[in-house]
């Protein structure tokens, strides 16, 4: 038992010390007893508290002074001085320390304008009216004003008005009633959860069921559409007969019925002019038109006094014997 780690050393800075003193004291009352020397004498429990407690509280019990003896006075007994080896003395003087004197009005105050916070369980809510009570003063009332409290600070309108229409509601059963709601709400959320789940897995399926019957719709009508060809007038896909070239000059030859875009006009690569021909005075004669292209037939456009002259090339299977001699 002699081994049993003891409490925390008591922290003396910083806010709320009254709680740690608080809590500290019980931590410490709870050791003595498990390594057998809460009925030590006082001697030594205190020196037990102030190694517990550390540096910092011991630096608080070189301060305090003690009452010397008083003599009894008429009715009033005497009374012993006061020792730094008592160890109850010891204690009231680090309660008196750590504990200013309370203000009863600010400590009702808190305790009335507690309200049950977001997410908060009523069993949180219910343990720590019980701890802000006990600095009220309430007395006999604790348990009525704390069932008060709950009614009013909690949070889910509907359990209030089932609560107000209780006549006879007791604080234990208005915290059963409340507890009975959470596990009633922790319920439905698994279940919405679920339900919710299973919703969303069937619209993902009807939604992939939707896009593979577009498609297969998309495909279908794409077999069974027929594919227009590119018209070689127009460069475009249209009806029969229904090309918008028709009719119209092309700008390249001067032709119709088509777009210069799409002319079979060819330029001469090379032009062979036979200067010993005989003919009209200010006449001449192609000898040799030259096509680079792998086209056999052909229309060239020659300049001859500032005006285009198309001339058509035939293959050499074309011309006739005579043509040829």
């Amino acid at each position: 038992m002699d081994k049993l780690k003891p409490p925390h050393e008591l922290k003396i800075a910083g806010g709320n010390l009254a709680d740690r003193w608080e809590r500290f004291l019980e931590r410490f009352r709870w050791y003595l007893a498990a390594v057998g020397e809460d009925g030590s004498e006082d001697k030594k429990k205190v020196a037990i508290l102030l190694t517990v407690a550390g540096a910092e509280a011991q630096e608080v019990f070189r301060t305090f002074t003690y009452e010397p003896a008083k003599a009894a006075v008429g009715n009033q007994p005497a009374v012993p001085a006061e020792t730094a080896e008592q160890f109850n003395t010891v204690v009231r003087k680090f309660t008196e320390f750590c504990v200013p004197r309370k203000n009863v009005i600010y400590e009702r105050y808190v305790f009335h304008t507690r309200v049950q916070g977001e997410g908060e369980t009523i069993d949180s809510f219910t343990t720590d009216l019980r701890l802000k009570s006990q600095s009220c003063e309430f007395v006999s009332l604790q348990d009525s004003l704390i069932r008060n409290k709950v009614v009013v600070g909690i949070r889910y309108s509907k359990i209030k008005e089932r609560l107000l229409r209780d006549s006879e509601l007791t604080l234990e059963r208005a915290i059963d009633i409340c507890k009975a709601n959470e596990a009633a709400q922790a319920q439905m959320k698994l279940l919405t959860g679920a339900e919710n789940s299973a919703s969303v897995n069937m619209i993902r399926k009807l939604k992939k069921m939707n896009l593979r019957k577009k498609q297969v719709e998309q495909a279908t009508r794409n077999a069974l559409t027929p594919k227009k060809k590119q018209c070689k007038r127009c460069g475009t896909a249209h009806k029969f007969r229904e090309c918008p070239a028709w009719g119209a000059t092309c700008d390249k030859c001067g032709g119709r019925n088509h777009y210069a875009s799409k002319c079979f006009t060819r330029r001469v690569q090379v032009v062979g002019v036979d200067n010993d021909s005989t003919g009209d005075e200010g006449g001449f004669f192609v000898s040799a038109l030259h096509n680079n292209t792998q086209q056999c037939e052909w229309i060239a456009l020659l300049t001859v006094c500032d005006s285009l002259v198309p001339l058509r090339q035939r293959c050499p299977g074309e011309y006739t014997e005579s043509e040829r001699l």
